[in-house]
């Protein structure tokens, strides 16, 4: 008995991850930073939530070492700041 004999038991759709006002969030759950809702667009809004990802990880970083706060703009940076664990 292998995979070619597999039975389909069920089929399922409407199971897109999307919020009641299909918006995407990136948010701190205790320790770890989610990024949920892209529904079925997100290889289209995935460049833009990596930014805001990488803005958010920034400030943190920063934050945590006590540095003072940039703008958050991933472009003004090409790596996290030292001594910043994620």
């Amino acid at each position: 008995a292998g995979f070619a004999e597999a039975e389909i038991l069920e089929l399922c759709t409407g199971l897109r991850p999307a919020f009641p006002d299909n918006l995407p969030r990136v948010a701190w759950d205790g320790g770890v930073l989610r990024v949920n809702g892209l529904y079925r667009h997100g290889f289209l809004i995935a460049p833009v939530l990596v930014e805001q990802v990488i803005a958010e990880l920034t400030r943190r970083c920063r934050k945590s070492a006590g540095e003072e706060s940039s703008p958050a703009n991933p472009a003004h940076w090409s790596t996290l700041p030292s001594g910043c664990e994620v």
